[in-house]
């Protein structure tokens, strides 16, 4: 059995296209990878956050930029890690 394809609808309504949350954590401090593996800065992603902005801007999302967040920020009930 085939299903049909579910699309997103870009158009443009109300509120614009949607939105984009970009978190950008450049510095971690004493912090782990779930492999124990000490995490370092991320110098350079200064430059991923502007690409990144820019492609999501250039689609008409309206974008927020979280920058450097620890794991009590949540989204739900899940911790970003």
């Amino acid at each position: 059995m085939l299903y049909p394809i579910q699309v997103y609808k870009m158009s443009e309504g109300v509120g614009g296209r949607g939105r984009a949350l970009i978190i950008n954590n450049l510095y971690f401090q004493h912090q782990t990878d779930p492999d124990g593996v000490q995490l370092g800065n991320r110098h350079g992603s200064e430059m991923d956050l502007e690409n990144v902005k820019k492609c999501f801007t250039e689609l008409g999302l309206v974008v927020n930029v979280e920058e450097n967040k620890k794991c009590d920020v949540r989204l739900g009930k899940h911790c970003i890690r």
